[in-house]
C-alpha cells in the first residue's frame, strides 16, 4: 500500500483529494520557471520536427518573492509583554534562523499555497532546546479540520539511510481531548511502504515512537494565504498566489520568448556571392569564416549584386507594449493592483512608491496579514509552552503577544515621524503616544521607555538667590 492508503484505510482518515496535490506540483513547476506541459515544445520547420524551449521571465517566482518580502521582513516584530519571555522567544527564533527561513517559508507559501511550522524540543548535551521545522505543502496531509482550521495533521518526508529509501511520518492527533504525536517510519519500495521499527534505523535511534503532550493546544502551525481555495472547495489547504494567473503567466512567457527571437531572427546579414568571397589575385578568403554576419550564396549569373545587405526591422516596441500588458494582468491577478511591474528593456522592475491606504495592494496585504498574525501568535505561544515545560525557562504563558507588521510600504517612516513630532510639539499627543507611533511600541512598552528617559534627566537646578528676593 502507499502512504495515502495507510492513512485512509488503515487509520480511517479522510484526506484531501489527490488531484489537489497534482495542482501543487504544477504550481511548483511554474515557480521554478520550467513547466513540463508548456515550456518544452516541438515545431515542424518544413523538413523535420525539432524540439524547442520557450524562454521565461519566471514571473511566478518574482510574484512569490515580492509577497514574501511584504509579509515577513526585518521590520516585523513579535512583542511579548514579559521581558524574560520576550528574551526566550527572541533567542529561539534567532537560533532557528527564523527571520531568514521564515521569509523563505512565506515565499513557498505564496508558491504552493501552504506551509507549516513544527516546533519541538531536542536534547543537546545537558540542556533542552527548541527547534523549528519548516514544512512545504506537498508534505502536509490534513487528517481532520473544521471551518478551514486543521485540527489533526500528518507530515511526511523522504529519507535515505544506507541506500534504503524511507518515509518518515509524524502524526499529530487528538486522543481523549489532548494531542499525541506519533513518529513512524516506513521502508519505501517505489511508492509501496512497509512499516519498520523506527528505533532500528540509523539516525532514528533517539526518536520516541509516541509523545503525549497532555495539551489541548496543537503543536504545529499551518500557514496559508487568505485566498479561498476555489480549486478544491472544502479543502483546508491554501492555493498559490498565482493560481488564477496561469494564463497570464503563459502569455508573458510567449511574448518574452517572441521578443528574444525577434533579435535572434532579425540579426543583420550580408549575403556574399562566391565571386566576392575570395581575393581575385591570391584566391585567399576575403571574409573571416567565423564571422556569422556574412552568408555565402550560390552563384547566380542573372544576379549582378556581388554583396547585398539584409537588415531586418525589429518589432521591439510592439513586443514591449505587449509584454507590459501581460505584466499588468499578472499584477492584477496576483493581488498587487495595476502597474506594480514595469519592463524596461532589460528586466522587470517592481514599483517602489508608497502605497495608499485605499489601494488594491494595501487591502490585500492587510487581508493576508490576518492569517499571518494568528500564525505568528500561535507559533510564539507553542514556543513558550515548550520552553516552560521542557527548558525550565520560567516563562509567562499568559503574557500578551502582539505582532507589529511593516507599514513602510504604506506610509513613509520619515513622514510619520515628522507628523508625530509636529503633533507632540503642539501638545496634541504626549510622549507615550509619540513612542507608540514612531517606534511601533505597545502602550506598556512606551510607558516604560518614557519613564526610563524621565529618570535619566538631571534634577532641576535651584533658582539663583536673587530670583527669590534674597
Amino acid at each position: 500500500m502507499d502512504l495515502r492508503e495507510y492513512l485512509s484505510e488503515e487509520l480511517g482518515y479522510q484526506l484531501p483529494n489527490q488531484d489537489f496535490y497534482a495542482r501543487i506540483e504544477e504550481w511548483r513547476q511554474w515557480y521554478r520557471g520550467n513547466v513540463a506541459s508548456f515550456h518544452p515544445y516541438r515545431i515542424y520547420n518544413g523538413s523535420a520536427i525539432v524540439s524547442m524551449r520557450r524562454d521565461t521571465l519566471n514571473m511566478a517566482e518574482k510574484v512569490c518573492s515580492d509577497w514574501a518580502n511584504l509579509l515577513l521582513n526585518e521590520k516585523v516584530f513579535i512583542h511579548v509583554d514579559d521581558e524574560g519571555t520576550q528574551a526566550f522567544v527572541d533567542e529561539v527564533l534567532e537560533d532557528n534562523n527564523y527571520w531568514v527561513c521564515g521569509n523563505e517559508a512565506q515565499e513557498w507559501k505564496s508558491a504552493l499555497g501552504t506551509t507549516a511550522y513544527l516546533p519541538y524540543v531536542v536534547s543537546e548535551g545537558e540542556r533542552n532546546i527548541v527547534r523549528i521545522d519548516y514544512v512545504t505543502a506537498e508534505r502536509i496531509l490534513p487528517l481532520s479540520w473544521s471551518n478551514g482550521k486543521v485540527e489533526e495533521c500528518a507530515f511526511a518526508s523522504e529519507r535515505t539511510v544506507d541506500g534504503q529509501s524511507y518515509v518518515y511520518l509524524q502524526l499529530h492527533v487528538k486522543e481523549g481531548g489532548t494531542y499525541r504525536i506519533y513518529n513512524k517510519l516506513f521502508a519505501d519500495e517505489q511508492g509501496q511502504i512497509t512499516e519498520v521499527a523506527i528505533n532500528g534505523v540509523r539516525g532514528f535511534e533517539g526518536v520516541v515512537p509516541m509523545v503525549d503532550t497532555g495539551s489541548t493546544r496543537r503543536q504545529f502551525v499551518i500557514d496559508r494565504l487568505n485566498i479561498a481555495n476555489y480549486v478544491d472547495p472544502g479543502n483546508p489547504m491554501g492555493v498559490a498566489v498565482f493560481a488564477g494567473a496561469i494564463d497570464a503567466l503563459k502569455g508573458a512567457d510567449l511574448v518574452y520568448d517572441s521578443y528574444n527571437n525577434e533579435f535572434l531572427l532579425g540579426k543583420k546579414r550580408i549575403m556574399v556571392k562566391p565571386a566576392a568571397a575570395k581575393h581575385a589575385d591570391t584566391g585567399q578568403p576575403v571574409f573571416d569564416s567565423n564571422d556569422t554576419t556574412f552568408y555565402l550564396l550560390p552563384s547566380d549569373p542573372t544576379d549582378n549584386d556581388l554583396i547585398r545587405e539584409i537588415n531586418m526591422d525589429l518589432r521591439a516596441q510592439d513586443h514591449e507594449v505587449a509584454l507590459q500588458n501581460r505584466l499588468n494582468l499578472i499584477s492584477v491577478k496576483c493581488g498587487f493592483g495595476e502597474g506594480h511591474y514595469a519592463f524596461n528593456q532589460s528586466a522587470v522592475k517592481t514599483a517602489t512608491e508608497v502605497v495608499s491606504e485605499n489601494s488594491v495592494l494595501f487591502r490585500n496585504l492587510r487581508k493576508h496579514e490576518i492569517i499571518l498574525e494568528s500564525v505568528l501568535t500561535e507559533l510564539t505561544r507553542i514556543i513558550v509552552w515548550l520552553g516552560k515545560r521542557f527548558v525550565d525557562a520560567g516563562l509567562d504563558e499568559e503574557a500578551d503577544v502582539n505582532i507589529q507588521f511593516d507599514d513602510s510600504v504604506i506610509e513613509s517612516a520619515e513622514a510619520l515621524r515628522a507628523q508625530a513630532q509636529m503633533e507632540f510639539q503642539l501638545g496634541l499627543i504626549d510622549q507615550v503616544e509619540y513612542f507608540m507611533r514612531v517606534n511601533k511600541l505597545g502602550e506598556e512598552e512606551a510607558l516604560a521607555l518614557a519613564a526610563k528617559i524621565s529618570a535619566r534627566k538631571p534634577p532641576p537646578e535651584a533658582p539663583p538667590p536673587w530670583s527669590l528676593g534674597v
